[in-house]
């Protein structure tokens, strides 16, 4: 599964950082990039020609932006570190739930719409707690100049050490788990969510398919009957 959604998701992950840090840099005024991806020894715009001033209007605007300069392989970059990223937070997520599910109700006889919205959230909650370090990196690999720095090699480009040690260089390993609160609490709230609302759908799919079986035996028994 990780290497499937990573396959996904890499792309939109590059362009949605580029145009976070692009909204961030020109809200700053100045032409550092900074933002989720850190500070990154990198520049987006020269500050001498009087502020920054926005590259992309809109995710669509980046995405062909970033095609028609670099190419349909800067939608690849990061991969590496995602797929790894992915891997961790669906094994830890999906074993979490499972466990913490039957446990509330083999050992604790909660609710089974209860027990999945507890094991949803702590799922989610701890999925994200393990992720965390691994999406820091990403956003450092992610989140690079790719027009004067990193990715036309002129500077050089950030990769998975690079990016790790400039995490570190903010405040040890506790940077890797900057802004945990929030993540942890979001997560915890849209994963319990999450489960909620498909266990719900299965359970109304599931009435109505034994609904409709049981009106189609009641009608081929009336038309046995009949005859």
């Amino acid at each position: 599964v990780g290497p499937l959604c990573a396959m996904v998701s890499t792309p939109f992950e590059l362009v949605k950082l580029q145009v976070q840090l692009d909204a961030a840099n020109h809200s700053r005024g100045s032409g550092a990039g900074a933002g989720a991806a850190g500070k990154m020894k990198m520049k987006q715009n020269d500050p001498s020609a009087g502020g920054y001033r926005r590259k992309y209007s809109g995710s669509a605007h980046a995405a062909r932006a970033l095609m028609n300069t670099y190419g349909p392989r800067v939608f690849m970059l990061g991969h590496g570190v995602n797929t790894v990223r992915e891997c961790v937070f669906n094994a830890v997520f999906f074993s979490t739930f499972e466990h913490v599910v039957h446990g509330f109700r083999r050992d604790l006889g909660v609710s089974q719409a209860a027990a999945t919205a507890i094991a949803g959230g702590v799922a989610g909650a701890a999925g994200w707690l393990a992720n965390l370090p691994l999406d820091c990196v990403k956003s450092g690999v992610q989140g690079q100049c790719l027009g004067g720095g990193g990715w036309n090699g002129s500077v050089g480009k950030v990769g998975f050490v690079e990016a790790g040690r400039e995490v570190m260089s903010r405040g040890g390993f506790g940077a890797f788990f900057a802004g945990a609160t929030p993540s942890l609490v979001r997560s915890f709230i849209v994963s319990g969510s999450r489960f909620t609302a498909f266990t719900g759908a299965m359970g109304a799919f599931q009435a109505l398919r034994e609904q409709n079986t049981s009106l189609a035996e009641l009608e081929r028994d009336t038309g046995a009957n009949g005859e």
